[in-house]
């Protein structure tokens, strides 16, 4: 029964029928007030390009990966050299440090080393005496000759020592 009334609304609606003057009026009263007035369309050329994505959302950001920063010296920062949240690679300085310390230490060494070395040729011209006038006396030469060894033995440790402090220094750059 719906299809044979589904049918006939079908064909009375493909019928040849003309609007009369009042169905026109009463088709361009109510009803076509209430769509509005005529909008405006305008219509551009699509086109390939690139678009910022923005996304805005609430949360907590969390680092891909973090570190801790543990010193190999005992000194005073003089001056960061990065800021947080800053992308760093391994091995490029964070920090610059107070080197006031190391160059002192470096002083003193070299201080030592200068009396050490003082003592060092003392002991290279009593040796170079004895030879002169060594006559035989094989004991007074090797007296003088292990005189001179802790002489040379010690100049021989400030030297790395110097060479150690130099290069922590190079490292607190």
């Amino acid at each position: 029964m719906a299809w044979v009334t589904l049918g006939t609304a079908l064909l009375a609606a493909c019928g040849d029928k003309v609007d009369t003057p009042s169905t026109a009026i009463a088709a361009s009263g109510p009803a076509k007030a209430a769509a509005g007035p005529a909008v405006p369309v305008t219509t551009v050329r699509a086109r390939q390009q690139d678009f910022a994505v923005m996304l805005q959302a609430i949360g907590t950001v969390a680092p891909v990966a973090s570190v801790d920063v543990k010193p190999q010296v005992t000194s005073v920062v003089t001056k960061v050299l990065v800021t947080e949240g800053q992308f760093v690679r391994a091995g490029q300085p964070l920090f610059e440090l107070d080197s006031r310390s190391d160059e002192a230490n470096v002083a003193k060494m070299r201080a030592q080393m200068a009396k050490d070395q003082a003592s060092l040729a003392d002991a290279r011209r009593s040796l170079s005496e004895q030879e002169s006038t060594r006559g035989g006396d094989e004991r007074n030469y090797q007296r003088v000759l292990d005189r001179l060894k802790p002489f040379q033995e010690a100049v021989e440790v400030h030297e790395k020592n110097i060479a150690s402090i130099k290069r922590e220094m190079a490292n607190l750059r």
